[in-house]
């Protein structure tokens, strides 16, 4: 940066670097109290709001070097624990007496900033015994004359929390440029991800996925694939969400995961990003693409990706051992199986802002998924001696396999003269639509156990939902605030159910059938925060009906009706500005969905399984403890939890005397979980860090009826290391490790073979780093090929069983991506909207790895 001639000798150039001087210190102050505004707005209230409210302020003189009251001068206020944003600010006026009003007791710094003197920093604090802080007068000093480059230097706090959530700035982390949002969750507290893509929140894969606060079916389906293709440059943050309250629906897990891809910002302009990925166990480039821009007061996003998995990176083995205890009899079973699927994901969100007080949004997504599998077997079944009791082999193959689903939300807010009041009117349409066949052909059978030599089936199923949901947000004077809303949903799914035969035409089913769901609610949700201590406090009352007409003789129509109150209270205080602690009740519900329900008699030649149309709601009670400091350079978060249920859905497993296993579903499963969850991030240097995101529990399920439990740990771990070096590179390191999963009758152990590491390298180029490269290598001295044992439990059927893939853990990935426009922006959204998740086995199989159930 060249810098300004030094003021002397010739009047001319004088009085001219003068008038830049004051045009340069005028243009300053503007852009210092927008930053200001900003802020102020951003922290939920203006300072002459402020002023008539709080007790607390500062007050100070402001003088020149020679005594005289400072004219064009900036000046903010900062809070101790953010040295980024400011609590408040202005301009010194011709008296020279500024007075601060604040928000709350605290220690804070006023910084004074002028082209013409040197900066000013002065701590001071406030508190309920010196509710004014008077700093006197102030006489800046002279600076120098010349003016040299400036270079600012901060830390933006990754992590933010609230009463209710934990908040990870996704644009403020530099590594977001070259990662996936699948990359980027695990860095977020009380968030793993595991290396198929599954996803956890505290330890368990029970929870909700919502896009900018509500639901997002596409997500829930199939997040493994969708979110290894979403470039993270798109995600402005995500939330976890700790504590939904009476106002989100009752059913599922305490956690929700909420993608923020959004802010409120209105500028006029196109931006995007574009890029693609490959890596060497699928050279198909994989494309992405994202997109916003404003025409007036009209705003239109857009973002699309695809993604492939090729047969190379799918191959699984499965071998699993099993003997049964009272006879002796043992089984050896072995499966080969690879896969090749491919689809897309793309949505197109738009708002309209016709003046102040009225926000009209709209959003369309769509998802698509085919895939292609064969699986090859072999089963044997010998008795105690080995003498040989039946052995046959099999083939199964999917002709065709695809998915797609639809989803489109309409919201209208009307906000009032009252600051914070809003009235949402909100209505969600979501349809989709599955095509399924498999077929399975058993071949060289020596006393084949079945009658038949193969069968076949198809599905072909659709479910189309309407919800229409009514929020109201109101402030009740300076420390209350409350919601109420009502919600009604309708679902009407239909399947056409095709099982055949080889050889017994008498068992082949064409069921065709027709599922109803209606569902209403209501729910009130308090909010109170005064000084350092904030509450909160709701009850949700949901009904709903569940039926299913079948278009058979053979099939039993059925319905359940459910009524369900759900309380939560939490308490939180703010020990400074920095840390907090809260206590947190909440209870959830979990409803049964029609798998679960349904009565149909399923059976292959080893097992038989049906649903339990009696079952019942099931509860969920946990109690939390949070502890956090979040600091520019040091953040850490700690929960330790407890959560019980004695009514929760257990599979039943029964041993029939023909040596077949028969499963169905009973309200009889009684669990306990304890755990403890921790992030840790250092800001070691300006270009340092380090971070350790993990949790380790205990918990342990209980079929009291049958004198039945397990207890088992679970653990995960990630951790990461991130430096900055010369010529725009960046190199991070990072490993994580998980355990298994357990239930009442089975549990797997990992260790060291679920233990993952990597090294990239990534690079910024052209003009403001509008190209950015990464590449990465994982787990590149081993294990190789991943590997996971099962053993069953609290039966008389023991299993072991050896999953292993033949695709190596080694590899090597490259990813491109462009940033293109200037605009920061994105389309505005409603303060509330739909959000539905209300039935357990809706997402039966966790299709995407988090969605749900």
């Amino acid at each position: 940066m060249k810098h300004l001639p030094t003021l002397s000798g010739n009047t001319d150039i004088a009085a001219s670097t003068k008038k830049i001087s004051l045009s340069l210190t005028f243009l300053l102050t503007i852009i210092l109290l927008c930053g200001v505004s900003a802020g102020a707005q951003t922290s939920g209230g203006s300072p002459a709001k402020t002023a008539k409210t709080s007790p607390y302020k500062m007050e100070a003189t402001v003088l020149d070097s020679v005594g005289q009251p400072a004219e064009y001068v900036t000046w903010r206020v900062f809070s101790e624990a953010d040295s980024v944003k400011p609590v408040t600010g202005g301009i010194v006026p011709a008296s020279g007496k500024i007075s601060a009003p604040l928000d709350s007791a605290g220690k804070y710094f006023l910084h004074i900033v002028s082209l013409e003197t040197a900066p000013e920093k002065l701590a001071f604090e406030v508190s309920d015994s010196h509710k004014t802080a008077n700093l006197n007068k102030i006489t800046l000093r002279p600076g120098a004359k010349d003016l040299q480059e400036v270079v600012v230097t901060a830390t933006k706090p990754l992590v933010v929390k609230e009463i209710d959530r934990i908040g990870y700035d996704v644009k403020a982390d530099e590594e977001a440029k070259t990662s996936n949002l699948s990359d980027i969750l695990r860095k977020v507290p009380m968030v793993s991800v595991e290396d198929n893509g599954t996803i956890r929140v505290n330890g368990g894969t029970n929870f909700k996925i919502y896009k900018n606060g509500r639901q997002n079916n596409s997500f829930s389906k199939n997040s493994k694939d969708i979110f290894k293709s979403i470039p993270a440059s798109s995600i402005k943050k995500i939330e976890v969400i700790t504590d939904p309250g009476a106002r989100e629906d009752a059913e599922g897990s305490t956690m929700i995961l909420n993608i923020v891809t959004d802010h409120e910002m209105q500028m006029s302009g196109v931006t995007g990003t574009a890029g693609i990925s490959l890596s060497t166990e699928n050279l198909v480039p994989l494309p992405y693409t994202y997109f916003t821009t404003q025409l007036g007061k009209f705003m239109l996003s857009a973002n699309g990706s695809y993604w492939r998995q090729n047969r190379k990176s799918s191959k699984w083995n499965n071998v699993t051992d099993g003997v049964f205890k009272e006879t002796g009899v043992k089984d050896h079973s072995k499966q080969e199986s690879e896969s090749e699927s491919d689809g897309g994901y793309g949505s197109l969100e738009m708002s309209w802002e016709p003046d102040t007080l009225n926000l009209i949004t709209a959003e369309a997504s769509f998802w698509g998924w085919n895939t292609d599998a064969d699986i090859n077997g072999y089963n044997r079944r010998t008795r105690a001696d080995n003498e040989l009791i039946y052995e046959y082999r099999s083939k199964s193959y999917y002709p065709y396999y695809k998915n797609h689903r639809l989803d489109g939300t309409f919201n209208y807010q009307r906000s009032t003269s009252l600051k914070g009041e809003t009235f949402t009117l909100s209505y969600l349409i979501s349809y989709g639509k599955s095509k399924n066949s498999s077929r399975t052909e058993y071949y060289d059978a020596i006393n084949m156990p079945v009658l038949y030599t193969g069968q076949e089936s198809r599905t072909n199923q659709t479910d189309n939902e309407q919800t229409v949901q009514f929020d109201w947000a109101r402030p009740l004077g300076k420390y209350i605030k409350f919601d109420t809303g009502l919600k009604y949903i309708y679902r009407n799914n239909t399947a056409l159910n095709n099982l055949l035969y080889d050889g017994m035409p008498s068992m082949n089913t064409d069921d065709k059938f027709t599922q109803r769901t209606d569902v209403g609610a209501l729910y009130t949700d308090w909010r109170v925060k005064k000084d350092k201590w904030s509450a909160r406090a709701g009850i949700r009352y949901e009904y709903s009906r569940l039926g299913a007409k079948f278009h058979s003789e053979k099939r039993q129509d059925y319905h359940s009706n459910f009524n369900d109150w759900v309380p939560n209270v939490t308490v939180g205080y703010d020990i400074n500005d920095a840390t907090t602690m809260k206590v947190t009740y909440n209870r959830r519900i979990r409803r049964p969905g029609v798998y679960y329900l349904d009565p149909t008699v399923k059976e292959t030649p080893t097992t038989i399984m049906r649903g339990n149309p009696d079952l019942e709601s099931a509860y969920q009670n946990t109690l939390n403890y949070n502890f956090s400091m979040f600091k520019a350079k040091f953040n850490i978060d700690f929960s330790l939890q407890y959560s019980f249920n004695n009514d929760g859905f257990l599979n039943v497993q029964t041993i029939l005397p023909s040596n077949v296993l028969s499963y169905t579903y009973e309200n009889a499963e009684k669990s306990r979980n304890v755990s403890a969850d921790l992030y840790v991030r250092y800001q070691i240097t300006p270009k340092t860090s380090v971070m350790l995101n993990g949790s380790y529990g205990w918990s342990r399920v209980e079929d009291p009826t049958r004198n039945l439990h397990l207890s088992r740990p679970n653990y995960n771990f990630y951790a990461n290391v991130s430096q900055k070096l010369p010529y725009k590179f960046s190199l991070r390191a990072y490993g994580y490790v998980y355990s298994g999963w357990s239930e009442l009758y089975n549990y797997s152990k990992l260790g060291f073979r679920a233990f993952r590491y990597g090294i990239s390298l990534s690079r910024n180029w052209l003009k403001e780093d509008r190209l950015t490269t990464q590449a990465q290598i994982n787990n590149p001295f081993g294990p190789y090929h991943p590997e996971y044992r099962g053993y069953s439990a609290n039966s008389s059927y023991v299993t072991e069983q050896r999953s292993w893939s033949e695709a190596s853990a080694c590899r090597v990935s490259l990813s491109i991506s462009y940033r293109f426009g200037n605009l920061q922006a994105s389309v505005k959204k409603t303060s509330r909207s739909i959000v539905n998740d209300d039935t357990d086995g809706k997402n039966k199989g966790q299709g995407g790895g988090g969605g749900g159930k």
